[in-house]
Protein backbone atom coordinates (compact mmCIF):
# COMPACT_ATOMS: atom_id res chain seq x y z
CA UNK A 1 0.00 0.00 0.00
CA UNK A 2 1.19 3.66 -0.12
CA UNK A 3 2.52 5.85 1.90
CA UNK A 4 0.14 8.20 3.92
CA UNK A 5 0.48 11.59 5.75
CA UNK A 6 -2.20 12.58 8.09
CA UNK A 7 -2.26 16.28 9.89
CA UNK A 8 -4.53 15.97 12.96
CA UNK A 9 -6.59 18.96 14.29
CA UNK A 10 -5.11 19.19 17.34
CA UNK A 11 -5.49 22.98 17.93
CA UNK A 12 -1.93 25.16 18.28
CA UNK A 13 -0.01 22.65 18.31
CA UNK A 14 0.91 19.48 15.99
CA UNK A 15 0.38 16.15 15.29
CA UNK A 16 1.42 14.24 12.08
CA UNK A 17 1.04 10.89 11.43
CA UNK A 18 2.94 9.10 8.64
CA UNK A 19 1.85 5.24 7.77
CA UNK A 20 3.83 2.78 5.52
CA UNK A 21 2.13 0.70 3.43
CA UNK A 22 4.11 -1.86 4.97
CA UNK A 23 2.80 -1.38 8.43
CA UNK A 24 5.46 1.11 9.89
CA UNK A 25 4.22 4.34 11.53
CA UNK A 26 5.90 7.83 12.31
CA UNK A 27 4.80 10.31 14.52
CA UNK A 28 6.12 13.66 14.05
CA UNK A 29 5.12 15.76 16.79
CA UNK A 30 2.41 15.24 19.50
CA UNK A 31 1.61 18.12 21.44
CA UNK A 32 -1.77 21.05 21.67
CA UNK A 33 -0.81 24.23 24.04
CA UNK A 34 -1.84 23.77 27.58
CA UNK A 35 -3.43 20.41 26.81
CA UNK A 36 -1.58 17.28 27.49
CA UNK A 37 -4.76 14.83 26.96
CA UNK A 38 -4.77 15.59 23.08
CA UNK A 39 -2.31 12.46 22.88
CA UNK A 40 -5.15 10.44 24.85
CA UNK A 41 -8.26 12.40 23.12
CA UNK A 42 -7.23 12.84 19.48
CA UNK A 43 -4.13 11.66 18.33
CA UNK A 44 -4.36 7.88 20.01
CA UNK A 45 -7.65 7.11 18.64
CA UNK A 46 -6.86 8.43 15.38
CA UNK A 47 -4.10 5.87 15.37
CA UNK A 48 -6.31 3.00 16.58
CA UNK A 49 -8.50 3.83 13.31
CA UNK A 50 -5.81 2.69 11.40
CA UNK A 51 -5.32 -0.68 13.30
CA UNK A 52 -2.03 0.80 14.56
CA UNK A 53 -1.06 -0.83 18.01
CA UNK A 54 3.07 0.12 17.77
CA UNK A 55 4.70 3.24 16.45
CA UNK A 56 7.98 2.72 15.18
CA UNK A 57 9.32 6.24 15.86
CA UNK A 58 8.25 9.28 17.68
CA UNK A 59 10.09 12.20 16.27
CA UNK A 60 10.06 15.58 18.02
CA UNK A 61 10.45 18.41 16.03
CA UNK A 62 11.83 20.72 19.04
CA UNK A 63 10.94 21.02 22.74
CA UNK A 64 7.81 23.25 23.07
CA UNK A 65 5.27 21.71 24.91
CA UNK A 66 2.59 22.24 22.54
CA UNK A 67 4.64 19.60 20.07
CA UNK A 68 5.59 17.39 23.10
CA UNK A 69 3.24 17.39 25.86
CA UNK A 70 0.90 14.24 23.74
CA UNK A 71 3.66 12.28 24.08
CA UNK A 72 3.32 10.43 28.20
CA UNK A 73 -0.34 9.19 26.39
CA UNK A 74 0.77 7.55 23.79
CA UNK A 75 3.44 5.72 25.71
CA UNK A 76 0.49 4.73 28.25
CA UNK A 77 -1.25 3.30 24.92
CA UNK A 78 1.32 2.00 22.83
CA UNK A 79 4.49 0.48 22.40
CA UNK A 80 6.99 2.89 21.22
CA UNK A 81 10.43 2.22 19.06
CA UNK A 82 12.55 5.29 19.73
CA UNK A 83 12.25 8.39 20.35
CA UNK A 84 14.09 11.47 17.95
CA UNK A 85 14.78 14.59 18.73
CA UNK A 86 17.45 17.74 17.73
CA UNK A 87 20.10 18.21 19.31
CA UNK A 88 19.85 20.14 23.12
CA UNK A 89 16.19 19.00 23.24
CA UNK A 90 16.82 18.17 27.22
CA UNK A 91 18.07 21.16 27.99
CA UNK A 92 18.79 21.86 31.64
CA UNK A 93 17.12 25.20 30.97
CA UNK A 94 13.82 23.35 29.96
CA UNK A 95 12.69 20.95 32.80
CA UNK A 96 9.37 19.65 31.17
CA UNK A 97 11.38 18.59 27.93
CA UNK A 98 14.11 16.76 30.69
CA UNK A 99 11.28 15.31 32.52
CA UNK A 100 9.91 13.51 29.44
CA UNK A 101 12.79 12.06 28.20
CA UNK A 102 13.15 10.76 31.51
CA UNK A 103 9.79 9.31 31.75
CA UNK A 104 10.80 7.87 27.95
CA UNK A 105 14.07 6.81 29.19
CA UNK A 106 12.19 4.93 32.40
CA UNK A 107 10.11 2.85 30.09
CA UNK A 108 12.74 1.49 28.18
CA UNK A 109 12.02 3.30 25.40
CA UNK A 110 15.37 4.87 22.91
CA UNK A 111 15.86 8.69 22.82
CA UNK A 112 18.38 9.26 19.79
CA UNK A 113 19.13 12.48 17.85
CA UNK A 114 17.73 13.24 14.56
CA UNK A 115 19.84 16.03 12.94
CA UNK A 116 20.97 16.83 8.58
CA UNK A 117 22.15 13.92 7.20
CA UNK A 118 19.61 11.34 8.72
CA UNK A 119 18.09 9.63 5.92
CA UNK A 120 16.07 6.37 5.27
CA UNK A 121 13.80 4.76 2.52
CA UNK A 122 10.16 3.30 3.13
CA UNK A 123 7.23 2.31 1.08
CA UNK A 124 8.87 3.94 -2.36
CA UNK A 125 9.31 7.71 -0.20
CA UNK A 126 12.81 8.55 0.71
CA UNK A 127 12.78 10.74 3.83
CA UNK A 128 15.78 12.88 4.62
CA UNK A 129 16.26 15.28 7.61
CA UNK A 130 17.28 19.18 6.24
CA UNK A 131 17.77 20.67 10.11
CA UNK A 132 18.89 21.07 12.54
CA UNK A 133 22.79 20.25 12.17
CA UNK A 134 24.02 17.84 14.83
CA UNK A 135 25.35 19.26 17.90
CA UNK A 136 28.66 19.21 16.99
CA UNK A 137 27.98 21.87 14.54
CA UNK A 138 27.18 24.16 18.14
CA UNK A 139 24.15 25.34 16.89
CA UNK A 140 21.92 23.86 19.75
CA UNK A 141 23.94 25.14 22.63
CA UNK A 142 20.99 26.33 25.07
CA UNK A 143 18.26 26.67 23.08
CA UNK A 144 16.78 23.79 23.14
CA UNK A 145 13.16 25.56 22.71
CA UNK A 146 11.94 27.23 19.73
CA UNK A 147 11.32 26.88 16.02
CA UNK A 148 14.95 27.41 15.23
CA UNK A 149 15.99 24.71 16.16
CA UNK A 150 12.88 22.66 14.96
CA UNK A 151 13.69 19.14 13.20
CA UNK A 152 12.84 19.61 9.08
CA UNK A 153 12.22 16.69 7.59
CA UNK A 154 11.78 16.07 3.62
CA UNK A 155 9.47 13.92 2.56
CA UNK A 156 10.37 12.60 -1.19
CA UNK A 157 8.22 10.46 -3.33
CA UNK A 158 8.40 9.49 -7.35
CA UNK A 159 6.40 11.57 -9.49
CA UNK A 160 4.77 8.62 -10.83
CA UNK A 161 3.73 7.24 -7.24
CA UNK A 162 1.93 10.18 -6.61
CA UNK A 163 0.17 10.27 -10.23
CA UNK A 164 -0.63 7.16 -9.53
CA UNK A 165 -1.65 8.03 -6.05
CA UNK A 166 -3.46 11.12 -6.66
CA UNK A 167 -5.31 9.60 -10.32
CA UNK A 168 -6.66 6.74 -8.03
CA UNK A 169 -8.51 8.41 -6.21
CA UNK A 170 -12.52 8.55 -5.91
CA UNK A 171 -15.10 11.07 -3.96
CA UNK A 172 -18.66 10.35 -2.97
CA UNK A 173 -20.89 12.73 -4.28
CA UNK A 174 -23.09 11.82 -1.35
CA UNK A 175 -21.42 11.67 1.82
CA UNK A 176 -17.22 13.14 0.86
CA UNK A 177 -15.50 9.88 1.66
CA UNK A 178 -12.39 9.29 -0.33
CA UNK A 179 -11.64 5.47 -1.95
CA UNK A 180 -8.96 4.71 -4.37
CA UNK A 181 -9.17 2.29 -6.89
CA UNK A 182 -6.16 0.41 -5.91
CA UNK A 183 -5.07 1.05 -2.31
CA UNK A 184 -8.99 1.08 -0.78
CA UNK A 185 -11.31 0.02 -3.83
CA UNK A 186 -15.22 0.10 -3.09
CA UNK A 187 -16.71 -3.51 -2.98
CA UNK A 188 -18.61 -2.24 -5.85
CA UNK A 189 -17.32 -0.04 -9.04
CA UNK A 190 -18.14 3.20 -8.89
CA UNK A 191 -20.42 3.08 -5.79
CA UNK A 192 -19.86 3.93 -2.06
CA UNK A 193 -19.56 1.50 0.53
CA UNK A 194 -20.68 3.72 3.21
CA UNK A 195 -24.02 5.39 1.98
CA UNK A 196 -24.41 3.83 -1.67
CA UNK A 197 -24.02 7.12 -3.59
CA UNK A 198 -22.06 7.57 -6.95
CA UNK A 199 -17.92 8.49 -6.75
CA UNK A 200 -16.62 10.31 -9.03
Amino acid sequence: GPLEAEVLAVGHGLAVLIAAGDGQVWVYDCGRMRDPGVGRRIIAPALWARGVRHIDAVILSHADADHYNGLPDLLDRFSVGVVRVPPGFADPANPGAVRLLEAVRARGVPVRTIATGDRWEAAGAHFSVWHPPPAEAGFAAGRSSGSTLSVVLDLDVEHDEVVRRLSGRRTCKNCGHVWHIEFDPPATEGICDKCGGQLY
